[in-house]
């Protein structure tokens, strides 16, 4: 049976990786997992392609595996795993970005061994200003007790002060000599090792940023009025939801009364607790009755009328925060690109809500909800990169930019367009050179040279102009299939959306984990449970 999984599995891996060589970019998504003790590190890849018979550009997605971390999840384990298995699959020089969660070890991990060019560099210091981590946090301090000198009472005592002074330099200096005899080639190999780690540009998940606004900021908020009301509303909701969770006499009387359960939410799941919120509005609604007697039967005091209002403003204003979860969440159709635009159209829904004079319990809601969304994605807005993202994707172009940015975007596209077309004809312009010289003859391609250069230069005005006018003035709403009329902005589609706006991948990915790892299969090998995994998605590129 091993011998057979070990054949399917490098098999199927072996074909994955002629997929992997066809991609021109390639995104991954990382993210680390624990269970039953064990730590893992889940990767997926994702990168698109075009369909033989149809020709449409189509998403596609691979799992990269499931590997064992041992100890602790610092940031130089986690680069060298990420950069291990890149290596793994051929694709170190195709990886042009890896989209992981917000958390410190990561974002250490990427700034210390990111191989991004210099101006990536800039942008990347751009964007991190003013996010949640530091940059003392990356300052470790090791107290090095070697070179400690302990010196006994006694000798104090009985010696003198000189002789002491130079017992103890001599002690030092022997103790200094020794450790770089003992550890001068560990240190060696260590940064040998360290130095052959290189990581891709990195991107933060989109969705737990959100999730971290609809959760962190709004716990933080301090207004009393607000979180006096919430509380209360939490407190009387959670002892429902905790009964019906742990006790099957409660769920079944809660079945028997509405008809339907509650939903539970889960902290680790986003939009949850907006679900399950939605669920108690909807038998506020529908079904008063029978939720009054729920709690009464539970001896929780009922819901009050100040509270059904704040539940029903409640979820009217997150409703915007949970569309724009499930958009970027979408795996298949979703790409880098949709985040400027959906973050756009996100923060004019919640500033519609701020100039509503119908709320009044979360009023403090909206405004944490606005500065958190500007705080944590400023920098994006100002990303060269995002930007070429979002308007070199025909489903968005220009609509999301705003008037006094239009004329940057475009140029921005222009520019991108031309040096492009610069690098194609200096690659075309070589060949013919290469071709020239390899005559001997004096008079051969001196004048077709000539002509040569001419019409680059004429091909070069029309790249430059004439594409994005036509791009821009083909209309939204189109599909991807619409940019074989456009071949130079469809490589930039191509290399700029490359990435996924989140690594909801992960996430799924650990959910079939869940499903293999469980808990009378727990003395798998980590390399058979990572081969079992593999195996389980390897629908999702076939």
């Amino acid at each position: 049976m091993m011998e057979l999984l070990n054949k399917k599995y490098q098999s199927t891996k072996d074909n994955l990786i002629a997929e992997l060589q066809k991609a021109e970019y390639v995104c991954t998504t990382a993210d680390c997992w624990t269970a039953h003790k064990r730590s893992f590190l889940g990767m997926t890849a994702h990168w698109h392609s075009e369909d033989k018979d149809s020709k449409e550009i189509v998403r596609r997605s691979a799992c990269l595996g499931v590997r064992r971390i041992y100890g602790s999840h610092t940031h130089d384990v986690i680069a060298k795993a990420i950069s291990d298995v890149h290596a793994e699959f051929q694709i170190s020089y195709k990886v042009n970005c890896t989209i992981t969660d917000n958390g410190s070890n990561f974002l250490k991990a990427f700034k210390m061994f990111s191989s991004v060019t210099p101006q990536d560099k800039d942008n990347f210091s751009r964007r991190s200003d003013g996010d949640e981590y530091e940059e003392d946090e990356f300052n470790d301090e090791e107290d090095d007790e070697e070179d400690v000198v302990y010196i006994e009472i006694g000798e104090i005592l009985n010696h003198g002060q000189n002789q002491l002074q130079m017992e103890c330099d001599e002690e030092h200096e022997q103790n200094i000599s020794i450790r770089k005899e003992n550890i001068g080639e560990d240190n060696v190999d260590s940064d040998n090792e360290e130095s052959q780690i290189r990581l891709p540009r990195h991107f933060r998940c989109t969705c737990h940023t959100i999730n971290l606004i609809a959760t962190t900021d709004v716990k933080n908020i301090v207004n009393q009025r607000f979180s006096k009301l919430k509380k209360q509303l939490d407190a009387k909701l959670s002892s429902i939801w905790n009964r019906q969770s742990r006790s099957s006499l409660a769920s079944d009387h809660i079945k028997k009364i509405m008809g339907e359960l509650f939903v539970i939410h889960n902290a680790t799941r986003w939009n949850s607790y907006y679900d399950a919120l939605r669920k108690v509005q909807h038998f506020v609604t529908h079904k008063f009755e029978e939720l009054q007697m729920v709690f009464d039967h539970f001896k929780v005091k009922r819901m009050t009328t100040a509270e059904m209002d704040f539940l029903k403003e409640f979820i009217k204003v997150m409703k915007p925060i949970s569309d724009a979860l499930d958009v970027f969440q979408s795996e298949l159709k979703m790409s880098v690109g949709c985040v400027l635009p959906v973050l756009t159209l996100l923060k004019e829904k919640l500033i519609g809500f701020q100039e509503d004079r119908s709320f009044t319990h979360c009023v403090p809601l909206i405004t944490c909800l606005i500065d958190g969304v500007e705080r944590r994605f400023c920098k994006s807005f100002v990303d060269d990169f995002m930007r070429l993202a979002a308007i070199s994707d025909p489903h968005f172009k220009l609509t999301w930019s705003p008037e006094e940015k239009k004329a940057y975007d475009t140029d921005l596209l222009k520019r991108e367009v031309k040096r492009r077309g610069n690098a194609t004809l200096d690659r075309t312009q070589s060949s013919h050179d290469e071709g020239s010289c390899s005559d001997f003859s004096p008079l051969k391609g001196k004048k077709p040279k000539r002509n040569r250069f001419l019409e680059g230069l004429k091909k070069r005005a029309s790249t430059d102009v004439s594409e994005v006018e036509r791009y821009f003035n083909d209309g939204v709403g189109g599909s991807l299939e619409d940019l074989h009329r456009f071949p130079t902005i469809k490589q930039i589609f191509l290399e700029y959306n490359s990435a996924l706006p989140s690594s909801a991948a992960c996430e799924r990915l650990f959910s079939t984990a869940g499903l293999i790892f469980v808990p009378k299969r727990t003395n798998l090998k980590d390399s058979t449970f990572d081969k079992l995994v593999f195996l389980k998605k390897k629908r999702e590129f076939q």
